[in-house]
């Protein structure tokens, strides 16, 4: 059993549960539910909550000793002895047009009573490890939704990081290029000059000299 409930489990994707992990994990819910019941069941105590209350109650037929319920060919209560003094538990008997015409035909009426009971125990054990399939598949699906948040909060983090640094070193290029226009227009205006100090200081020597033309 264990191991076919750890396989359907193993369908999730990126899931691995073995067929120990599985048992051990529902020992810790049984063994917490009877300590819960048997809170319950003495007197003087406050009532305690078990998150899976109502599910183990119709896996245990809600008895504290784990007496599954069966059905008799009456219609009144009988009383099973328990392992402890004057602790009795009820059994309701429950049968119905079917089960009188199946007890009928078998000869044994007990035995057709411990089947019937079976097949109803089983089909609630089915039940509720599909229900306990489908808890874990959503913790698992908020736990894969909550890492997906994570990670797109980073992602989104990583990107804006990333845009400023890129903004400033865009603005800090932008501020080089203008500085070296800057320094470019103003060696460019330095020769201007130059050359024009030149031509006016070429134009004194020769009138002051007074060279011919020729020579000019």
């Amino acid at each position: 059993m264990w191991e076919l409930i750890a396989t359907e489990i193993n369908e999730i994707p990126n899931t691995k549960f073995s067929a120990a992990n599985v048992e051990n994990r529902w020992r810790v819910i049984e063994r917490n539910y009877k300590k819960t019941v048997d809170n319950n069941n003495k007197s003087g105590r406050g009532r305690k909550n078990f998150e899976y209350m109502q599910e183990m109650d119709e896996i245990f037929e809600r008895k504290k000793n784990i007496y599954p319920e069966i059905l008799l060919s009456s219609d009144t209560p009988v009383n099973l002895p328990s392992t402890s003094a004057g602790n009795v538990v009820e059994i309701d008997i429950v049968q119905d047009e079917n089960d009188k015409q199946s007890t009928a035909e078998s000869g044994n009426p007990m035995e057709t009573v411990v089947k019937q009971n079976n097949d109803t125990n089983k089909r609630r054990s089915k039940q509720y490890r599909r229900n306990i399939l489908e808890d874990i598949r959503q913790d698992r699906l908020k736990h894969q939704t909550a890492i997906l948040q994570l990670q797109t909060n980073v992602a989104e983090k990583k990107i804006k990081h990333q845009t400023a640094i890129l903004q400033l070193q865009t603005n800090v290029a932008e501020k080089k290029i203008k500085l070296q226009g800057r320094l470019l227009e103003e060696k460019t205006r330095k020769n201007d000059l130059i050359k024009e100090r030149n031509k006016i200081l070429k134009e004194f020597i020769i009138h002051k000299l007074e060279i011919p033309d020729i020579f000019r």
